[in-house]
């Protein structure tokens, strides 16, 4: 199939909005196809602001008598001509599983069942609206809540949550789904894996990005860029970043104005987008290496920090249950929905982040792998996630979540 075609900006800016894929005046979003898998194909676009794009993709799946979607990415011209490439090799598209709460995803899936409204939308049931919670009705044109196996013997699903917060404004819930003739798990945010390469989408969307972030390193290359995108991405402030933050007096802000916006940009870095703007630095090279080193674990399965730190502690029960279903035991690959896929991995490799993101901070028992498993990752370093420990308890002292277990 052919992997790429042409897009207009006009054709990708309408799809900006909420999860932006370039600075001011440049929102176009591209689309890449390819077969991750034998039978599941990958339709990849970015999301993110200030530069921080991050790989998102859909899934396409087929099955004996179905062609399934996966999640879902902004239906732009250039997405549904990939889309249709598929489904000329394969048949229509008949479902679209919207697998998480998450907003980004719902927006899409909405969508994408607006551009083929003969194919069924089935939706996580936890859905939910802020700041008033309206019925799903109101946002989805026709859906299926996902309460019962549509495909059980080709497809099967395990539901994660919901897991609702303290106030009962918000939910998190996620449906993993595993492809049974590929061997392969579905995952939407639960589990990613990410290198120093930077997946090819980044780079044909906009080149801009890697070299925005890669900008304050003398000799920078990709790799810089593209790793100071997932320690933003993925811990929002590390122990690496030096950031200048408003202090609410009148020296504060003009302090922040003259860091964010250094009068000795280079030219070159102004055309870069966002004009001179630039609130942070990476002081420490090595440092930066070593936080991502940890961060990456070389491309071995993790449970994203926020979604640890600030939700799935609270569970431990919940989770060990959820990774004693007899459907963890048949799978070689992982493909999640961002960063990197296919990852070749198995249970003992989610057991693996399991245990270093959740059980043993918390200090509980570890999820049993075999005894000659070397573990291939460890805990995140409490330097790295001390913003989101600060986020956390706010979140806590708010009443929005309860604290930890």
């Amino acid at each position: 199939m052919k992997l790429v075609t042409t897009t207009t900006m006009a054709l990708s800016a309408e799809w900006g909005g909420l999860t932006p894929a370039g600075p001011f005046g440049r929102g176009v979003r591209r689309t890449l196809a390819r077969e991750v898998k034998p039978g599941i194909w990958s339709l990849e676009q970015v999301q993110g602001a200030i530069y921080v794009h991050v790989p998102v993709r859909a899934l396409i799946v087929r099955l004996r008598e179905e062609l399934v979607c996966y999640g879902a990415v902004a239906p732009t011209e250039e997405m549904l001509e990939l889309l249709g490439e598929i489904e000329q090799q394969t048949q229509r598209l008949s479902a679209i599983v919207l697998p998480s709460t998450a907003t980004e995803h719902k927006l899409f899936a909405i969508a994408l069942a607006r551009r083929r409204p003969d194919a069924t939308l089935y939706v996580a049931p936890s859905q939910f609206s802020f700041p008033i919670n309206l019925p799903n009705w109101v946002f989805f044109p026709r859906f299926t809540p996902l309460l019962e196996q549509p495909w059980p013997d080709e497809f099967p699903f395990l539901r994660l949550g919901p897991f609702v917060s303290e106030d009962g404004i918000s939910n998190f819930e996620e449906f993993l789904f595993f492809h049974r003739e590929s061997k392969t798990l579905l995952c939407c945010d639960t589990l990613l894996s990410l290198t120093e390469t930077p997946p090819a989408i980044i780079d044909f969307n906009d080149p801009r990005a890697i070299k925005f972030h890669g900008r304050d390193f003398s000799n920078a290359t990709a790799k810089d860029g593209w790793t100071k995108i997932c320690l933003f991405a993925l811990y929002f402030q590390c122990g690496a970043l030096r950031v200048r933050e408003p202090d609410g007096s009148l020296r504060g802000a003009l302090d922040f104005i003259l860091t964010a916006f250094p009068p000795d940009t280079p030219e070159d870095f102004q055309r870069l987008g966002w004009g001179r703007f630039f609130a942070w630095s990476w002081p420490e090279k090595q440092k930066t290496k070593q936080a991502f080193d940890t961060l990456s674990a070389r491309g071995a399965l993790m449970v994203p920090p926020i979604l640890a730190i600030a939700i799935l502690n609270r569970y431990p029960d919940d989770l060990a249950r959820f990774l004693a279903d007899d459907l963890w035991d048949d799978f070689d690959a992982v493909c999640p929905l961002h960063f990197d896929a296919p990852v070749h991995a198995s249970k003992r490799h989610v057991l693996d982040a399991f245990n270093a993101a959740i059980f043993d901070p918390l200090g509980e028992p570890r999820l049993p792998v075999p005894f000659w498993h070397r573990p291939t990752r460890t805990p995140f370093p409490p330097a790295d996630t001390r913003f989101l420990r600060d986020f956390e308890a706010r979140l806590v002292d708010a009443g929005v979540i309860k604290p930890a277990a």
